[in-house]
């Protein structure tokens, strides 16, 4: 039903003036600089709640692309949950999902409830390079903020870094009604393909793992039949 767009990969973060070109005119304002996203990594790593276990390994939660988009090299990929927060659709996208015009929905983690995903396990001897890779896409700008969540993985327990939503940020959506989100993933295309592909997807890496994350569910079965009837009456996706 969709292609699979531009999706940001590796190469492509990891070139100097990816945010540059993502990012432009009034926008570019919103991107962080080389220096604070720095500082932010290293903040976080020095926050950790537990240094040095798991052998200095680290866990990442992987919530929406990542899931199916892991672009950053781990040793191992373990279905998780988090605790305490959950997955939401509550970042306006008017670039990479979206339009100015007609903004796509991108993942956050907002407080509350629990969520199901996989944490990426990084080891101790990548954990920099690979986490400053990552923040090149994630930390893109401070619409996230990083944070050590507990998760569980079977019967053990740990900490993940994970993308907690700035609810400041003036790209927050969080609070939208059901049928807006469902009009929004179903129509949304910006310069990394369709915002269906993107939630719809993350859907499907949850189902192949047997994992069910329901609202994100009836999110995409909601979104597909709105998609399947704007194809009926001949009207643009």
């Amino acid at each position: 039903m969709t292609g699979h767009g531009n999706r940001p990969t590796r190469s492509l973060i990891t070139d100097p003036g990816f945010a540059a070109s993502l990012f432009k005119g009034q926008a570019a304002a919103m991107v962080m600089s080389d220096e604070a996203r720095a500082a932010s990594l290293a903040a976080t790593l020095a926050a950790h709640p537990k240094p040095g276990a798991h052998g200095g390994d680290v866990f990442v939660f992987a919530c929406g692309s990542l899931m199916w988009n892991p672009f950053i090299e781990f040793v191992e990929r373990i279905p998780a949950r988090t605790v305490g927060y959950r997955r939401s659709l509550c970042l306006s996208s008017d670039v990479g999902r979206g339009t100015a015009e007609l903004p796509g929905l991108m993942f956050g983690m907002e407080p509350g409830g629990s969520a199901v995903g996989f944490a990426l396990r990084i080891a101790a001897d990548k954990v920099a390079h690979e986490l400053e890779v990552l923040w090149r896409l994630e930390m893109i700008s401070n619409a996230y903020a990083p944070r050590w969540l507990a998760i569980r993985m079977g019967g053990e327990r740990a900490h993940a870094v994970a993308f907690v939503i700035n609810k400041a940020h003036p790209r927050y959506a969080g609070g939208l009604d059901f049928t807006t989100v469902v009009e929004r993933v179903a129509t949304a295309r910006g310069s990394f393909g369709t915002c269906y592909e993107y939630v719809s997807r993350a859907h499907e890496a949850l189902a192949a793992a047997g994992m069910r994350d329901r609202p994100l569910e009836q999110v995409v079965t909601a979104a597909r039949a709105r998609m399947a009837a704007s194809a009926g009456t001949g009207e643009p996706d």
